[in-house]
């Protein structure tokens, strides 16, 4: 299961090098860690969920430079790829985010589609999309569900969900990139 992960990295990572598979359900996937990779640079760690034929992988990203921590402003960028591994077409149609910043607020965010879009993801095709959030402290995490139609024989189409991972945002815990 985990082999098959998308890595959004174009970069060999030598076998066993700086890889940690981990199993936990919440946050179960493959992490990099760039401290032990030796001259394999890893943009940044990223988390992904398998549900109902749907393959969700999120990399997070701390923007330094848009950011602003005296003012309790941290921005983060996420850059998702919804797969669909399944043998039909299936059309994501909304969101379900859940928000969590470490000081305490948990925020929810329900809307049509992504970045104002429905796409179709034909079998063994893919959806990519980045997108953004601000939190008020450095360190938080986010997870959540999208919710699709997919083809059926009777043209009613079945509704399901596929699960976003919960990944972590950290100022300090993950590589910052100027915007």
């Amino acid at each position: 299961m985990f082999a098959s992960a998308p890595i959004f990295s174009r970069s060999p990572i030598p076998h066993g090098q700086g890889i940690q598979i981990l199993s936990h359900p919440r946050r179960a996937g493959i992490y990099f860690d760039p401290n032990h990779c030796g001259n394999v640079k890893v943009s940044s760690p990223f988390f992904y969920r398998m549900s109902n034929g749907i393959r969700i992988t999120v990399r997070p990203v701390y923007l330094r430079d848009q950011s602003d921590p005296a003012a309790q402003h941290y921005v983060f960028a996420y850059f998702v790829r919804v797969e669909n591994v399944s043998d039909r077409p299936a059309q994501l149609l909304s969101r379900r985010w859940l928000i969590h910043d470490d000081v305490g607020e948990d925020t929810e965010v329900v809307g049509d589609g992504v970045v104002g879009e429905q796409p179709l993801i034909p079998p063994s095709r893919v959806h990519e999309y980045q997108s953004f959030c601000v939190l008020k402290s450095g360190e938080g995490y986010m997870e959540g569900q999208y919710f699709f139609v997919r083809a059926t024989g009777d043209g009613e189409g079945e509704r399901f969900s596929a699960e976003i991972p919960r990944f972590t945002l950290s100022a300090t815990g993950s590589p910052s990139f100027p915007s």
